[in-house]
Protein backbone atom coordinates (compact mmCIF):
# COMPACT_ATOMS: atom_id res chain seq x y z
CA UNK A 1 0.00 0.00 0.00
CA UNK A 2 1.05 3.84 -0.37
CA UNK A 3 0.45 6.71 1.49
CA UNK A 4 -0.95 9.81 -0.23
CA UNK A 5 -2.97 13.06 1.22
CA UNK A 6 -4.28 11.65 4.30
CA UNK A 7 -5.23 8.37 2.67
CA UNK A 8 -3.89 4.80 2.22
CA UNK A 9 -4.11 2.86 -1.08
CA UNK A 10 -3.51 -0.53 -2.95
CA UNK A 11 -1.13 -0.50 -6.05
CA UNK A 12 -4.02 -0.23 -8.22
CA UNK A 13 -4.93 3.22 -6.65
CA UNK A 14 -8.06 1.56 -4.80
CA UNK A 15 -8.56 3.48 -1.56
CA UNK A 16 -8.61 1.92 1.48
CA UNK A 17 -9.15 4.03 4.00
CA UNK A 18 -8.50 7.46 5.56
CA UNK A 19 -5.40 7.42 8.40
CA UNK A 20 -8.10 8.45 10.97
CA UNK A 21 -9.47 5.25 10.25
CA UNK A 22 -6.86 2.96 11.27
CA UNK A 23 -5.35 0.44 12.62
CA UNK A 24 -4.94 -1.49 8.63
CA UNK A 25 -5.56 -5.14 8.74
CA UNK A 26 -3.02 -6.98 6.67
CA UNK A 27 -6.08 -8.52 4.28
CA UNK A 28 -6.76 -5.21 3.38
CA UNK A 29 -3.51 -4.73 1.89
CA UNK A 30 -2.32 -6.24 -1.85
CA UNK A 31 -0.88 -9.52 -1.22
CA UNK A 32 2.20 -9.54 -3.32
CA UNK A 33 3.37 -12.77 -2.00
CA UNK A 34 0.71 -15.39 -0.19
CA UNK A 35 3.31 -17.91 2.02
CA UNK A 36 0.04 -19.52 2.64
CA UNK A 37 0.17 -20.81 -1.03
CA UNK A 38 4.07 -21.64 -0.98
CA UNK A 39 4.76 -22.66 2.52
CA UNK A 40 7.29 -20.64 2.75
CA UNK A 41 7.76 -17.49 5.05
CA UNK A 42 9.00 -14.66 3.55
CA UNK A 43 10.42 -10.83 4.14
CA UNK A 44 10.70 -7.93 2.77
CA UNK A 45 14.04 -5.68 1.87
CA UNK A 46 12.90 -2.84 0.05
CA UNK A 47 9.71 -1.30 -1.89
CA UNK A 48 11.09 1.73 -4.47
CA UNK A 49 8.57 2.98 -7.79
CA UNK A 50 9.78 2.69 -11.59
CA UNK A 51 10.28 5.22 -13.70
CA UNK A 52 6.01 5.02 -14.43
CA UNK A 53 5.66 5.29 -10.76
CA UNK A 54 4.54 1.51 -10.50
CA UNK A 55 6.00 -0.01 -7.29
CA UNK A 56 8.93 -2.48 -7.50
CA UNK A 57 9.92 -4.13 -4.52
CA UNK A 58 12.45 -7.12 -3.35
CA UNK A 59 11.81 -9.81 -0.67
CA UNK A 60 13.85 -13.06 -0.01
CA UNK A 61 11.67 -16.63 0.81
CA UNK A 62 12.87 -19.12 2.98
CA UNK A 63 11.64 -22.82 1.87
CA UNK A 64 13.95 -23.80 4.59
CA UNK A 65 16.11 -22.07 6.95
CA UNK A 66 19.27 -22.87 4.28
CA UNK A 67 17.90 -21.81 0.90
CA UNK A 68 17.35 -18.01 0.88
CA UNK A 69 15.07 -17.37 -2.49
CA UNK A 70 15.65 -13.52 -3.48
CA UNK A 71 12.38 -12.63 -5.27
CA UNK A 72 11.62 -9.24 -7.07
CA UNK A 73 8.26 -8.03 -7.69
CA UNK A 74 6.72 -5.80 -9.78
CA UNK A 75 2.82 -4.05 -10.51
CA UNK A 76 2.29 -4.04 -14.06
CA UNK A 77 -1.45 -1.67 -13.25
CA UNK A 78 -3.39 -5.29 -12.87
CA UNK A 79 -1.78 -7.33 -11.23
CA UNK A 80 1.48 -8.63 -9.23
CA UNK A 81 4.74 -10.43 -11.07
CA UNK A 82 7.12 -12.18 -9.04
CA UNK A 83 10.35 -13.47 -10.16
CA UNK A 84 12.90 -15.48 -8.37
CA UNK A 85 16.16 -14.17 -8.83
CA UNK A 86 19.00 -16.53 -6.85
CA UNK A 87 18.91 -18.59 -3.72
CA UNK A 88 21.56 -16.49 -1.91
CA UNK A 89 22.76 -18.97 0.37
CA UNK A 90 21.89 -19.66 4.17
CA UNK A 91 22.08 -17.11 7.22
CA UNK A 92 25.22 -15.15 6.84
CA UNK A 93 25.96 -15.46 11.28
CA UNK A 94 28.96 -17.11 11.60
CA UNK A 95 27.65 -20.01 13.60
CA UNK A 96 29.62 -21.96 16.05
CA UNK A 97 30.53 -25.54 15.32
CA UNK A 98 28.39 -27.80 18.16
CA UNK A 99 25.35 -24.90 18.08
CA UNK A 100 22.33 -23.88 16.44
CA UNK A 101 21.98 -21.06 14.90
CA UNK A 102 19.56 -18.90 16.32
CA UNK A 103 18.88 -16.36 13.19
CA UNK A 104 18.67 -18.90 10.38
CA UNK A 105 16.51 -15.89 8.21
CA UNK A 106 19.35 -13.58 8.69
CA UNK A 107 20.32 -12.93 4.87
CA UNK A 108 23.07 -10.64 3.59
CA UNK A 109 19.89 -8.65 2.00
CA UNK A 110 19.23 -7.13 -1.61
CA UNK A 111 18.23 -3.76 -2.37
CA UNK A 112 16.41 -1.61 -5.53
CA UNK A 113 17.98 0.85 -7.53
CA UNK A 114 16.06 3.86 -7.08
CA UNK A 115 17.39 5.63 -10.47
CA UNK A 116 17.15 2.36 -12.33
CA UNK A 117 14.59 -0.08 -10.54
CA UNK A 118 16.04 -2.61 -13.24
CA UNK A 119 19.25 -2.94 -11.44
CA UNK A 120 19.25 -4.71 -7.68
CA UNK A 121 22.12 -5.40 -5.53
CA UNK A 122 22.48 -8.35 -3.75
CA UNK A 123 24.94 -10.09 -1.02
CA UNK A 124 24.92 -13.90 -1.59
CA UNK A 125 26.73 -16.50 0.18
CA UNK A 126 29.24 -18.14 -2.30
CA UNK A 127 32.04 -20.42 -0.75
CA UNK A 128 31.42 -18.60 2.83
CA UNK A 129 31.58 -15.33 1.62
CA UNK A 130 29.39 -12.58 1.15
Amino acid sequence: MYYERGSFYKANNQKIRELGDIPLQPRECDVVYDRNNYKAKSWIWDVAQDKEGKPVLVYTKFPNDSIHIYCYATWDRIKWNNLDLVNSGKWFPQTSPGTIETEPNYSGGLNIDKENTNIIYMSVNRDKFF
